[in-house]
């Protein structure tokens, strides 16, 4: 009398919802001669209260259950026996296992951590000046700040690094024109240098006749509430 198990449930199984959900496959054999073909019949106790029996039938017997299991840890037993007269033989088999719930999964919030320069509008500004230090979303938009500012060609071996708004005050002021070509080069700029930002939204305003002054909005995946840069562009 054997008990030939195919598949098991590993030792640990993780919770999915509420319960593990396991699958369990055997065969009881009775390979003696006297008995072949012979009856056999079993039980399959799941460690938490649970029996399921295995009615006689001939041997071998293939048996497929599956069962659900709580957290904790449990016993599954296998009984078998045949029908040997006058004493039965019989075979048992164990199988240990714990349900346990899946690891938490904290998710942090991404952080970027590095000096800002200051603000032409609220704090800090040139003003009050001093080396400060953020994170996540003021970083960002001090990184966009000076991608905006730097003039391209400018920065030593990334001579592509920047923006051309600063020629914005060399140029005929004509509005819908010059938004336009802001925006193009605002969005050329973000793609190639700061991906993590897109750009919602621009306004122009003509200070005078040597100053235009540029507010560009836009939206990260590093904040919901995304954030403003304001510009000002002087011809000196």
């Amino acid at each position: 009398m054997e008990i030939q198990v195919h598949k098991q449930p590993e030792p640990e199984v993780e919770i999915r919802n509420v319960t593990a959900h396991v699958f369990l496959d055997f065969t009881l054999y009775e390979g003696a001669q006297d008995l072949l073909n012979g009856f056999v019949e079993g039980e399959v106790h799941w460690g938490d209260g649970e029996v399921v029996a295995v009615t006689a039938q001939p041997s071998p017997a293939h048996v497929s259950l599956q069962h659900d299991f709580h957290p904790g840890s449990y016993v599954i037993t296998i009984l078998a026996h045949n029908f040997r007269a006058p004493v039965q033989e019989a075979d048992a088999l164990t199988i240990p296992i714990i349900a346990r719930l899946p690891a938490p999964v904290i998710e942090q919030p991404p952080i970027v951590f590095g000096p800002i320069i200051p603000r032409d509008q609220g704090a800090p500004n040139r003003s009050q000046w001093a080396l400060d230090l953020a994170n996540n979303i003021r970083v960002l938009e001090s990184d966009i700040r000076v991608l905006l500012l730097t003039p391209v060609g400018t920065r030593l071996m990334q001579p592509d690094y920047g923006t051309q708004l600063n020629r914005l005050v060399f140029e005929p002021f004509d509005e819908p024109v010059i938004r336009d070509f802001a925006a193009e080069d605002i969005r050329r700029a973000l793609t190639t240098w700061e991906p993590r930002a897109q750009l919602t939204s621009l306004t122009l305003t003509k200070i005078n006749e040597r100053s235009v002054a540029l507010d560009c909005k836009f939206t990260t995946k590093l904040s919901p509430e995304g954030f403003t840069v304001n510009l000002q562009f002087s011809q000196s």
